[in-house]
């Protein structure tokens, strides 16, 4: 049986290879006139520029294997070419609620796998979960009982 995390993980690989294969990347062109250009947050030494005619480049062309690049660029391209590329983004949008829902449940996957791995070592455990679940019952909010304010 795959792990919610394992799945997660294979979610997020297939959403990063979609976003690669944006249908107006192309080598960088001093020949056509540039609409937009900035940096990249992730990657301060790649400059992004978006051309008139609706493509797009990175300063460095190999920098589209990294993962973080990929989806900044992707998401910074955006309002300049999704209504070009409105297949792409779409399917794009896709890809990222399934990558969010996965994250959600391989979290869940982590945290309950936590309970049961140290239940046995933490025996007040069992009562502390069923004073939450009682609160929660209540609509308390719990953070202040679990120290997070």
């Amino acid at each position: 049986m795959i792990s919610k995390t394992e799945e997660k993980w294979k979610i997020n690989r297939q959403k990063n290879e979609f976003a690669r294969s944006i249908p107006c990347k192309i080598s960088p062109d001093n020949t056509l006139k540039v609409i937009h250009k900035t940096h990249l947050n992730c990657a301060k030494e790649i400059e992004l520029c978006i051309y008139e005619t609706h493509t797009f480049s990175l300063s460095n062309p190999d920098a589209f294997e990294d993962a973080q690049i990929v989806i900044e660029t992707v998401e910074l391209v955006r309002p300049y070419l999704e209504k070009q590329y409105p297949e792409f983004y779409q399917e794009y949008d896709k890809w990222v609620e399934l990558d969010k829902e996965a994250t959600r449940k391989a979290r869940l996957e982590k945290i309950l796998g936590a309970i049961a791995n140290n239940m046995a070592e933490i025996p007040e455990l069992k009562e502390e979960i069923i004073k939450l679940g009682k609160m929660l019952e209540n609509g308390e909010d719990i953070r202040r009982y679990c120290g997070l304010e």
